[in-house]
């Protein structure tokens, strides 16, 4: 079957092939394309993305530094085939990121997170989409559960500050 319907897709297929210009670019479960894209194409195509291009800090190593973060990625796992300096890609789903008032001490984020501007809000129903500004001017979608917010002593508005949180086991470096 062939369809542009990627909800269609999800639901009815045991296998998906993910195509470009006439050529498969992945090929696996609708779970496996969607929690472990192969390439940039297929991570945008299937769902929303958050990509971040960065380099290597050390041959082999796991920390990606990033112009549009503060801090670097830790991939948590070292890319052995990798050389300092070698450009990687890395997707962030928005609902895997986690948001939270910033510490009041006032440091640097920690690797792994950001502090982020609140500029959009799009209410869903049960999750809410927000859209926020980076230092460095990169916007940054969120996708936040109803359930989520109600611990927040208030649901985060425009302007507001915000820390910005992920797991290591939420990035998925892409070829």
């Amino acid at each position: 079957m062939v369809t542009h319907d990627q909800e269609e897709a999800m639901t009815m297929a045991d296998r998906l092939a993910v195509m470009s210009e006439g050529v498969i670019v992945q090929l696996g479960t609708p779970e496996n394309v969607y929690e472990a894209p192969s390439t940039r194409f297929a991570a945008e195509f299937i769902g929303s993305t958050n990509v971040f291009t960065g380099t290597l800090a050390q041959d082999g190593g796991s920390a990606l530094h990033c112009g549009e973060l503060e801090q670097p990625l830790e991939l948590g796992f070292a890319m052995a085939n990798a050389r300092q300096g070698h450009a990687v890609q890395v997707s962030i789903r928005p609902e895997r990121i986690r948001l939270s008032l910033p510490a009041s001490d006032a440091q640097a984020p920690a690797n792994n997170s950001a502090l982020g501007v609140v500029e959009q809000i799009g209410y869903m129903g049960s999750y809410t989409l927000y859209y926020l500004r980076l230092p460095s001017g990169r916007v940054v979608m969120v996708h936040v559960p109803r359930e989520i917010l109600v611990a927040f002593d208030h649901e985060p508005d425009y302007g507001d500050i915000l820390q910005l949180r992920w797991s290591v086991r939420s990035l998925v470096v892409l070829s």
